[in-house]
């Protein structure tokens, strides 16, 4: 069979076409038809798969977002454990007696019925997971576990904000309490600074003593500094509170160094005035003792030496006696005479002429 010339096929125009060509047309379309079915159910299927497997992934997310939310749910909790010491572990500062105040007892509460909730949901959530494992899950079965997840988050925020405003508020109270101790007591210490020195700056004699001089040079100097130190509380935030508090710690310790160098000029001072008064009753001595024989000892020595006679020794002896009656009286104030004399007072052999000079016992003399 001679096929025809292609121009005289008429494509466009159905009606000029054999009943071959016709039958060939049907089949090609009736093909292309199903095609186009096959194509839509397949690509339908696809892309329902796809879906079932990300609201899968949503879903496991969820439950993961839930688990980290009630995590950090009870670490916010744990800020404030009462059955550990403040400092350790994850128990913060200045939260003592917060789960007993009024805001600290309702977001406790609120805070452990969103959890308890939280663990409901999870659990519900995990039954459904595993009774439709088989199928698809709807978009409606992540829904639960997202309020959840929100209102664990919302309820610990609210407790973290109520444990927060607590501890602020701690805080301030013992930044100004301590602040106001300590400013009490270096201003007391100030004072108590500024009268010994000015006991001292009024006494030359005294001022010139080396042991005086190095504890008040000390004393002023540590007193002059406190005057630098800032007492000013802020507490706009909690850091702010915590660093008033060390700033009240340390003006406390600066009116604790004063009033230790205080005490270390006066026990200078005390010293010195000991020693002056010792001087003074030693000498007071002497001289009742020189006036009773006459002075003839004395005498003896500042015409620029010369021999002791029996009667001087007499005197010596006498003077001897005197001092020991000196020295009894001394031991019980705790005084060390026989001390004192050796370093003030010089031996026979030390005498010079011109001299004038008492026998203070035990073979020493007092000279001017």
């Amino acid at each position: 069979m001679k096929t025809p010339p292609l121009k005289n096929i008429h494509f466009t125009n159905p009606k000029l076409w054999s009943k071959r060509n016709k039958i060939i047309a049907a089949i090609v379309a009736a093909i292309l038809v199903l095609t186009g079915i096959t194509g839509a159910v397949v690509t339908s299927h696809i892309q329902h798969k796809k879906d079932c497997q990300a609201r899968s992934v949503a879903f496991a997310d969820k439950l993961t977002q839930l688990d980290q939310s009630t995590a950090k749910a009870h670490d916010a909790l744990a800020t404030v454990d009462e059955s550990v010491k403040e400092g350790e572990g994850s128990r913060l500062a200045h939260t003592q007696g917060f789960t007993l105040a009024p805001e600290g007892q309702s977001a406790t509460a609120e805070l452990n019925d969103a959890i308890a909730k939280a663990d409901e949901a999870k659990t519900s959530e995990a039954a459904k997971a595993s009774a439709e494992a088989s199928k698809c899950l709807s978009k409606q079965d992540v829904t639960d576990a997202e309020a959840a997840v929100k209102a664990v988050d919302d309820k610990t925020q609210s407790f973290i904000n109520a444990r927060d405003a607590y501890r602020l508020t701690k805080a301030t109270d013992e930044a100004n309490s301590t602040m106001d101790a300590a400013k009490s007591n270096l201003a007391q210490a100030q004072k108590d600074a500024a009268d010994q020195i000015g006991a001292v700056d009024a006494d030359s004699q005294m001022a010139s003593d080396g042991n005086i001089k190095g504890a008040y040079d000390a004393l002023k100097s540590v007193e002059g500094e406190s005057h630098s130190l800032s007492t000013t509380v802020t507490t706009s935030s909690y850091d702010e509170a915590v660093a008033s508090i060390e700033k009240a710690k340390t003006v406390d310790q600066k009116a604790n160094d004063i009033k230790k160098d205080l005490e270390s000029l006066k026990n200078a001072v005390n010293t010195y005035q000991e020693a002056k008064a010792a001087q003074a009753a030693a000498a007071s001595r002497s001289a009742r003792s020189y006036g009773s024989t006459g002075g003839s000892q004395a005498r003896s020595y500042s015409n620029g030496g010369g021999s002791t006679s029996g009667g001087g020794s007499s005197n010596s002896g006498g003077g001897s006696s005197s001092s020991s009656g000196y020295r009894s009286e001394s031991q019980q104030d705790g005084f060390d005479f026989d001390k004192w004399t050796r370093e003030h007072s010089i031996g026979k052999d030390q005498i010079k002429p011109g001299m004038k000079c008492f026998i203070v016992g035990n073979g020493r003399y007092m000279c001017s």
